[in-house]
């Protein structure tokens, strides 16, 4: 998508203009995808009164919302631990030529 023709005329140059459609569309991209997220953990925790459970093997796994909620906890625990090991361990630098 093409940032509109018309912001040209307020003395920016094209690349500010750019920068600046892409910063609004990633900015809704994410805040789309937060409501999302949000919306489908609200989804699971409430699906989760429905489900029958005769006992759990802890006190807190009979709590509705426990698994939509744990599961959500370990999913972005995951996530940042993958990305913060590659960063670390697999990406170089730039100037590292070996």
């Amino acid at each position: 998508m093409t940032p509109p023709s018309d912001l040209l005329k307020f003395g920016k140059s094209l690349e500010e203009v750019e920068a600046e459609f892409k910063k609004a569309q990633l900015k809704k991209r994410s805040t789309r995808s937060a409501l999302l997220t949000t919306l489908a953990l609200l989804t699971a925790a409430c699906a989760d009164f429905f489900v029958a459970r005769k006992h759990g093997t802890l006190f807190f796994e009979v709590l509705p919302g426990f698994n939509a909620i744990y599961g959500l906890v370990a999913t972005i625990f995951l996530i940042h631990f993958s990305a913060s090991f590659g960063h670390r361990y697999l990406m170089r630098d730039e100037q590292d030529d070996r």
